[in-house]
């Protein structure tokens, strides 16, 4: 089971959101945020750093990368391929087989590609790469502010 109530808050998002209970703020833990997306480990494999480079610079751009989150980070990228390799892998032989007496089974891939999308999903949040989450962290766009890359934000706005 997990912990109860709301997740934590960072300073940052405690100051923003005001202090009603009068509590003296508790500081968080000291994390410097990196200046420039660093290059993905060599572990990763090749769509792996390619997820990296694409998530890395956005991450730096909103301060969100420090280099403790780096091992996170290659864990997300990684699971990336593996969804991927699980995909490819179901689409080609299918989600069930049947063995040498005839019985139905599930194949392998199925799970494995189910828990890593589990650890995406879980690893994109602690990131902010979640649309709610990037509300949490402060990413989001602030309102009125136009995104040459939403076509739909011209007609959503007009009423």
């Amino acid at each position: 089971m997990g912990k109860r109530g709301p997740k934590p808050k960072t300073a940052s998002q405690r100051e923003q959101s005001g202090n009603a209970g009068k509590r003296r703020p508790k500081a968080d833990a000291p994390s410097i945020p990196l200046a420039t997306a660093p290059q993905p480990p060599d572990w990763l494999s090749d769509r792996g750093k390619q997820v990296w480079r694409e998530i890395a610079p956005d991450l730096v751009a909103r301060n969100v990368l420090t280099a403790a989150d780096q091992p996170a980070l290659g864990l997300l990228c990684q699971s990336w391929d593996d969804f991927h390799q699980h995909s490819a892998e179901i689409q080609n032989s299918g989600h069930s087989g049947f063995t040498d007496k005839g019985y139905e089974y599930t194949r392998p891939a199925v799970q494995l590609k189910a828990k890593a999308m589990d650890l995406i999903i879980r690893l994109s949040q602690r990131f902010g790469l979640t649309p709610m989450d990037r509300v949490g962290l402060g990413g989001a766009e602030k309102k009125g502010s136009k995104n040459p890359n939403n076509p739909l934000e011209d007609e959503l706005g007009k009423k």
